[in-house]
């Protein structure tokens, strides 16, 4: 009679554990159900105008809605979902970090805005919205006289 002993690896054991955490983790932040809102954005301003900038790679123009409120401006959109073949086997994810679903960013604006007169355009996976400042909000310079 023959008995082998096969050695107990305990790295291997914790190698599978944390598989399947990283891949909980990584299922858990994505489809969350709740817009995105960590995006990255510049916002900067001008004597003329405040100008936002936000990274929304893979999102169409169409998928965006702006909206400036109480000197906020609002951005909503949607990230594209990636989308299975039924035809295939479901694939089997190591990591995911690209964005899909809602997003939702609210920024406060330095100064107060013509939201009728804001334009905006998207490139290359860039939305650059351009705020025109309001009249008064603008930065005047007053001219100090001496008494004579």
């Amino acid at each position: 009679m023959t008995t082998s002993l096969m050695t107990w690896d305990p790295w291997r054991e914790l190698a599978g554990i944390r598989r399947e955490i990283d891949r909980m983790f990584n299922e858990a932040f994505v489809s969350t159900g709740r817009p995105l809102r960590n995006l990255p954005f510049d916002l900067f301003e001008t004597p003329d105008e405040v100008v936002a900038k936000v990274a929304l790679p893979g999102v169409r123009a169409d998928d965006v809605d702006l909206s400036v409120e109480q000197g906020v401006l609002h951005i909503r959109g949607q990230f594209p979902a990636f989308e299975e073949d039924p035809d295939k086997a479901a694939p089997t994810w190591h990591y995911r970090g690209l964005w899909q679903g809602q997003f939702a960013l609210d920024v406060a604006l330095p100064a107060e805005v013509r939201a009728e007169d804001a334009t905006a355009s998207m490139n290359d996976g860039i939305l650059e919205i351009h705020l025109p400042k309001a009249e008064w909000a603008r930065r005047r310079r007053i001219e100090v006289k001496v008494n004579a």
